[in-house]
């Protein structure tokens, strides 16, 4: 049997136990993060775009380069999150 496909890679399902804001910086582990496509409410499944360029608040006078990496508050998961 070959290889099913499921997703393409570019969205990641969570279930948060805490409400999550549309745009939100979600943290999902030390080195994985995602932006909340819209608003997802606690213990409901909802999706974290992974890929992708956005638009970011950073501190005045501050120069990145390109490929710099750009620190920014991130919603933590819970332990209790689950993806699927």
């Amino acid at each position: 049997m070959g290889a099913i496909f499921r997703a393409d890679g570019n969205m990641l399902a969570i279930t948060p136990t805490a409400a999550i804001n549309a745009g939100d910086v979600v943290k999902v582990s030390a080195s994985l993060v995602g932006v909340a496509v819209s608003s997802i409410p606690a213990n409901t499944v909802g999706y974290l775009n992974v890929s992708g360029e956005y638009d970011v608040s950073i501190t005045a006078g501050t120069a990145y380069g390109v490929g710099d990496v750009v620190p920014c508050a991130a919603v933590e998961l819970d332990g209790d999150a689950t993806t699927v």
